[in-house]
């Protein structure tokens, strides 16, 4: 009987759940890491994922918190170059593209640049981050995991409509840009970012 209890047990720690609404994200959960390439482990127990570096790894997530430091920062830049009575506007500018493109990345942003495609256009195989977990992804590093790169890439996404935001402030209504950051990423920033990571995998 215990021994039973046992191999129910871990066979429970390494099914898959379906997850509540307000629950940790799968790439987040442990039982979801025994869906991916694993390294050969003793029967029953949940595999660790292979290859990756803690140096690697380490420099990337701060790397991309260096990143998403620049985009705060670029909006109080911005701020002291326009009127006084637009400096909250243009400061908010910077810190709701970075909401908007958070929510367009997770969704479909991720998937439609580095997903798998044509040469010009990604796909839905990633929608909602799908199978970026703490593995690692050979093509796009292969010591670290794939949800750091994701992350990595991200704070780019993010930063790169807000620097549009210094052309158009005090010239575009607050709402109508935050649409704009959300169509822009997903119409033209995703797209070349897919033709070039297409370029730099040989098609």
């Amino acid at each position: 009987s215990s021994g039973i209890n046992a191999e129910y047990g871990e066979k429970q720690q390494c099914q898959n759940t379906v997850p509540d609404f307000f629950a940790v994200p799968d790439f987040l959960k442990a039982p979801y890491l025994c869906n991916a390439t694993i390294s050969s482990s003793p029967k029953g127990s949940c595999p660790l994922p292979q290859e990756l570096k803690e140096g690697d790894t380490s420099w990337m997530l701060m790397s991309s918190a260096m990143v998403l430091v620049m985009t705060p920062g670029l909006g109080f830049f911005y701020g002291g170059l326009v009127r006084d009575k637009n400096v909250v506007n243009t400061i908010m500018m910077s810190y709701c593209a970075m909401a908007a493109v958070v929510v367009q990345w997770v969704f479909v942003g991720y998937s439609f640049a580095f997903g798998p495609g044509s040469l010009v256009f990604g796909s839905f195989a990633n929608t909602g981050l799908k199978s970026v977990t703490i593995h690692t992804d050979a093509d796009y590093g292969a010591t670290v995991p794939h949800i750091a790169h994701s992350n990595f890439q991200l704070m780019f996404a993010i930063i790169t409509p807000a620097l549009i935001s210094g052309g158009v402030v005090e010239r575009m209504k607050f709402t109508s840009f935050i649409l704009f950051v959300f169509l822009w990423s997903t119409g033209v920033y995703d797209l070349i970012v897919h033709v070039n990571v297409c370029i730099d995998l040989g098609g």
